[in-house]
């Protein structure tokens, strides 16, 4: 039995007219104290809760192909410092434009049956969330830098 914490932070740089924009979503994934796991995704054109559901289903789907098995029982934490999406997830509120990405992590969570799923809403002003949002913040610059110098599109 694993009992696994992943932290998920995202980083959106917004276009001027709107809260959409170059975005990226990073996590690490824990058991005990240990890190097993990380990963960061790289929009070029998201909006912040959108880069979120894209965030977990991103870590989740790696900790699911490295570390689960059908014969033994888990516990997954997810915790992220965005409440309305935490909120959206655990049917604390309903929006029509993230129903596709609720129902795309219901859909993983019950092809698990033997894991138990929590998602939580913690503050990014912890401690041990400064890593992720490091992550999220210069990933997002890293990737996007990486990708103009070996010219690879960006669309």
């Amino acid at each position: 039995m694993g009992n696994y914490l992943i932290i998920i932070d995202t980083a959106t740089q917004p276009n001027e007219n709107t809260k959409y924009g170059e975005s990226s979503a990073a996590w690490i994934i824990y058991i005990g104290n240990t890190v097993i796991n990380a990963g960061i995704q790289y929009f070029i054109h998201h909006g912040p809760n959108k880069v979120v559901y894209e965030g977990i289903l991103g870590a989740l789907n790696q900790l699911e192909h490295e570390h689960f098995h059908s014969s033994g029982t888990d516990n997954v934490k997810i915790v992220c410092d965005c409440k309305v999406v935490i909120d959206q997830i655990n049917h604390k509120c309903v929006s029509e434009k993230m129903k596709s990405y609720q129902r795309s992590i219901e859909s993983f969570c019950l092809r698990h049956k033997n894991v138990k799923f929590s998602f939580c809403y913690e503050s990014d002003r912890e401690q041990y969330y400064k890593i992720v949002h490091m992550l999220s913040k210069d990933g997002k610059s890293w990737l996007k830098n990486w990708l103009k110098k070996n010219n690879k599109s960006l669309k």
